[in-house]
This record gives structure tokens, C-alpha cells and sequence, in this order.
């Protein structure tokens, strides 16, 4: 299968209530010049004309080594990114991090798939390789320079046979195999160093039109006389139907419902006993028959409220076997 990633070069600025600084580069000399010490002083008769012997003493040196380490968008801790990722089939999509080099010098960066893994819904024919073929993602390696910033772009194409509410998640990451990693703050108050790996998780979902799912369908059995719940000619079956809008998303709601249920062979509608609760305000006109030859029995949406995400329309109705 054909996988890359993308990545992309940049410098920015990141926001912080810390400052963060890679430090001085390595191999970067402190040196005490020998010749920047000086004393004069007397010998009593208050002229300072002589001056400090210095003895041999030469200069000090300090060779500044290196702190690695690397940083993500949140500088602690996976990163998702950004909010989950709305798609449809054919559509391309991408999710992004920043993946920042703070050590004081250059650095080996490699990136991996750390997992990926797919839930589908109901209905929905593809499968995890489908989504892996079409998902931008390579291992790779790069030298990074120091205070580097480099974007990781995660771009998926939604394959063929989704359903919505099916889900896709990919999580990559990010470290360096330098030793002397390590985080701290330095006594100027500047945050060095940062993390030997870092991770970031992306999640792709179908999205699209709103669904609605048979939740259940029940029914409960009323016969005459002493007969109680007995299944005999003239007893009454009461049915319940319960659906559900399973859109993914919370703004798309269903509208223009219309719920048709046929009644059963053997038996006829039976008026006066049906009835429905809707949430979101939904109205329905009474039940209608249909179809006289199948008596199919029908509920319309009347008014413009949309039965949004997670809620529900229950109906009942009535037949009465011949």
C-alpha cells in the first residue's frame, strides 16, 4: 500500500505562558577571559599604580554540551488533534501537529504510526486496510535544526462503502534516540530541553446526513372476555416503534420524517388507539391508512422542528385480528 507523510517545515512563534529556549548551542565555549580580570591597588600613598599579578593564572573554560529533547503542541502529554474530523466517502481530510526540536543543537527526529484502528457502523463495507491505503503516512527520519518547528499533516481520504457514525483513528508519534534528554528550568527562569517522545491522535468520522435507527418494535397482545393475552380472533395486538436520530454530529437533525408500517396479514387497523410522543417538538399528523389493500399505516411529519441527535419518536397503533 502506498503510505507517506507529510511534513513541512516551518518557524512560528508558539504561545506560551513559558519561555521556552533551546540555550546556548553545544559545543559553545563560556570563557573567563584571564583578561578581564584586573585590580589595582597602593602601597599607601594613595596613588593606584600598581596592579594584580596574575601569576600564570590562564583563562576559564566551560564547553556548553547539549539537552535534547522535543515538544509538541501542547508541550506535555498526546496532543489530539484539533476536534474530530468530519468526512464523506471520496472526501480528503488532514489533521495537523507541531513538533518542535528544543535541544541546542541538531537532531535525528523520527516519526511512526503509533496505532490506528477502525470502528465501523452498522452496514458500513469497509474495512481498516481500506482507510490505511489512502492514509498519508510513512515512517520517517530527518535532521532537524534546533528550535526547529515542523508540521505532521495526517491526510485521509474516506474510502468507499463508509456509513456514518463509522470512525477512524490514527495516532503518530514523535521522538529522538539522543542521550541527555531531559526537561528543566534554568535559573533565568527559561524552560530548556523537552521529552524523548511525543504523541498526537487524529479521529476521522463519517459524517452526513442524519439516520435514524430502529431502536425497537414491540407489541403486546389484548384479547376479549377471559381470554386475556391469548392470541385468538378478535383480540387486539398493540404495536410500539421506537427509532432514534444516530447522526454523529449534534446540529444535523432529521426533518420530513415519514414512519410507514404495513399491519400484518389476518388483521385490520384498528382506529382510535394510536398515538406517539416525539422529542424536539415534533409533530406528526394522525395515522393514515395508506394503503387499503396492505394496510399500511402511515405517520407525517407536521411541523419544521428537526428531531436532533440522540433523540427520539415512539408511535403505537392498533390492529385487531379477523
Amino acid at each position: 500500500m502506498t503510505r507517506k507523510i507529510l511534513l513541512m517545515i516551518c518557524i512560528f512563534s508558539l504561545i506560551s505562558s513559558v519561555a521556552f529556549a533551546a540555550g546556548t548551542d553545544k559545543n559553545a565555549t563560556v570563557t573567563a577571559n584571564i583578561t578581564a580580570l584586573s585590580a589595582v591597588y597602593d602601597a599607601g600613598s594613595g596613588a593606584q599604580d600598581l596592579t594584580l599579578d596574575k601569576g600564570g593564572v590562564g583563562d576559564l573554560v566551560k564547553t556548553v554540551i547539549g539537552v535534547y529533547g522535543i515538544r509538541t503542541n501542547s508541550g506535555h502529554g498526546s496532543y489530539t488533534m484539533s476536534t474530530p474530523v468530519a468526512g464523506s466517502q471520496g472526501q480528503v481530510k488532514s489533521r495537523a501537529f507541531v513538533v518542535t526540536n528544543w535541544a541546542n543543537d541538531s537532531d535525528t527526529i523520527t516519526f511512526v504510526t503509533a496505532s490506528e484502528a477502525f470502528t465501523p457502523q452498522t452496514g458500513d463495507t469497509s474495512v481498516l486496510a481500506d482507510w490505511l491505503a489512502t492514509t498519508a503516512l510513512d515512517d520517517y527520519s530527518e535532521v532537524m535544526a534546533e528550535d526547529a518547528d515542523k508540521v505532521v499533516a495526517v491526510s485521509v481520504t474516506y474510502p468507499v462503502g463508509v456509513v456514518k457514525g463509522s470512525t477512524y483513528n490514527i495516532s503518530i508519534g514523535a521522538s529522538t534516540a539522543a542521550g541527555n534528554v531531559d526537561t528543566y528550568s534554568g535559573y533565568n527562569g527559561n524552560s530548556y530541553g523537552g521529552y524523548a517522545s511525543r504523541s498526537a491522535e487524529a479521529t476521522f468520522y463519517v459524517d452526513g446526513a442524519p439516520y435514524l435507527e430502529l431502536i425497537s418494535r414491540t407489541s403486546v397482545v389484548v384479547a376479549p372476555g377471559a381470554q386475556g393475552s391469548s392470541v385468538v380472533p378478535g383480540a387486539k395486538i398493540k404495536y410500539t416503534i421506537v427509532l432514534e436520530n444516530k447522526a454523529p454530529t449534534a446540529t444535523v437533525g432529521a426533518m420530513n420524517i415519514t414512519i410507514t408500517d404495513a399491519t400484518p396479514a389476518n388483521t385490520k387497523y384498528f382506529a382510535g388507539e394510536d398515538s406517539y410522543i416525539a422529542d424536539n417538538g415534533v409533530t406528526f399528523t394522525a395515522p393514515a391508512i395508506s394503503n387499503l389493500a396492505t394496510g399500511a399505516v402511515t405517520w407525517a411529519h407536521s411541523n419544521t422542528n428537526a428531531l436532533m441527535i440522540g433523540s427520539r419518536i415512539t408511535v403505537n397503533y392498533t390492529v385487531v385480528i379477523d
